[in-house]
């Protein structure tokens, strides 16, 4: 395995406050409160992927966390291996004991994202790159040129699929989710519910058509979390 990036202290940067053990500890025993949510999210990834690429077999997933979305789409497609990226190493450490039993098929690398690069050595081709939650803490500018990225890893017909956050694109709409956020049954809301570069949804659609990809369009969305995907031409 090639050697991971040298890793930076600071936490400024872009989902850094990831790295915070405590945060995470919360945030792993805080998940089932979203449980259904995340199984509908976490079904319509994968039947994406099914409908590109029908048995993937290798996929990068970004910003992996402890690795609830790439185990999930592991044992929905067995002969499928995994590159699970993220910045947080307590939640490389919660994934790797939690998903012991998936290890031959997952390999976790610390990666940092933050710029909207990707590992030079993750070439690929990969049948599809995913994300779920992670994309959303880069400004605008890093979120194109990670769009722009995962596309160059892509084989041709390969599908990028991202569930994030997605806030409304006006004021008036930003207020009444604040007023309706009360009523958010998972664990990003409160302490959690972090949209520093949350980008509206058609943003969000558009860069991925600038990126190159086509098919563009968003598949699901309950209250401010969406999935969307786009294609690499085959």
């Amino acid at each position: 395995m090639a050697q991971a990036a040298r890793r930076p202290q600071a936490t400024a940067r872009p989902g850094h406050h990831w790295r915070d053990p405590e945060l995470v500890r919360r945030f792993v025993r805080g998940t089932q409160k979203d449980a259904a949510l995340r199984k509908r999210e976490f079904s319509m990834v994968a039947r994406l992927m099914r409908a590109a690429v029908d048995e993937p077999e290798t996929f990068v997933d970004l910003g992996a966390g402890y690795g609830a979305l790439a185990g999930t789409l592991l044992r929905r497609f067995p002969a499928a291996r995994a590159v699970c990226l993220d910045v947080s190493e307590p939640m490389i450490e919660w994934g790797q004991r939690m998903y012991r039993a998936l290890r031959a098929r997952m390999e976790w690398r610390w990666w940092d994202f933050a710029d909207g690069e990707l590992p030079p050595d993750l070439t690929g081709p990969f049948d599809a790159v995913v994300s779920s939650l992670a994309i959303h803490h880069l400004p605008a500018t890093a979120k194109k040129r990670l769009f722009g990225a995962a596309y160059a890893r892509l084989r041709p017909g390969g599908i990028f699929v991202n569930l994030d956050v997605v806030p409304p694109r006006d004021e008036p709409g930003r207020d009444l989710l604040r007023r309706l956020q009360p009523a958010f049954p998972g664990p990003e809301q409160g302490a959690f519910h972090h949209q520093e570069h949350g980008d509206p949804l058609d943003a969000q659609l558009a860069a991925l058509r600038a990126a190159g990809f086509v098919a563009v369009e968003c598949w699901f969305k309950e209250w401010d979390r969406a999935v969307y995907a786009g294609l690499r031409p085959a």
